[in-house]
């Protein structure tokens, strides 16, 4: 009981903060990129998407906690849309769980949300969003580098196409899973 008031707890705290400090701001460049700005802007209501996060953990190649700090910092689990990666001790966990670290790890995102300014949950309290790092979607890259299929447990979502695409590319040169799939 103690346990689902919490999860209650802090599913509404973020659904707060996420609902107040929002903003379409630029991801902040990782060292050495070419966008050298590492200027992190104020958090506006008018969002379309969920404001710049720092990612402070990987948990697998679709999950990784974020850490926000509008004026208390917010830290919580977020799961990508449209991707389902091999979960602990299935195989691929570790190479799409490097691949996602590698691309976001200690870094700032963008995320946005499928319903802009509304953020969408799991039914165990996670996240669901897209993430952008130097302007590319995250979420497609796996696609496209054959880390996952292109997902629709949750809908196809407003990327549809971008993924059909990423997936159509990833299937071509048969990367990751489609490499396999095709032996």
């Amino acid at each position: 009981m103690k346990r689902h008031l919490l999860l209650v707890l802090l599913v509404g705290l973020a659904g707060f903060v996420i609902g107040r400090f929002t903003s379409p701001s630029p991801a902040v460049a990782a060292p050495g990129s070419k966008n050298t700005s590492t200027t992190k802007k104020t958090p506006t209501k008018k969002s379309s998407g969920g404001g710049t996060w720092a990612v402070v953990n990987i948990s697998d190649g679709d999950m990784f906690d974020l850490k926000y700090k509008p004026t208390k910092p917010v830290q919580m689990r977020a799961r990508l849309l449209n991707v389902d990666t091999p979960n602990r001790g299935q195989d691929g966990h570790k190479e799409a769980r490097e691949a996602l670290a590698q691309m976001i790890y200690g870094k700032h995102i963008r995320i946005e949300f499928e319903k802009p300014g509304t953020p969408g949950q799991t039914r165990s309290g996670l996240l669901l969003c897209y993430a952008f790092i130097d302007g590319k979607c995250v979420n497609v890259e796996l696609v496209r580098q054959g880390i996952s299929k292109f997902q629709t447990r949750y809908g196809e979502g407003r990327l549809a196409a971008q993924f059909k695409k990423a997936e159509e590319q990833a299937k071509a040169a048969k990367r990751g899973v489609w490499a396999k799939a095709m032996e």
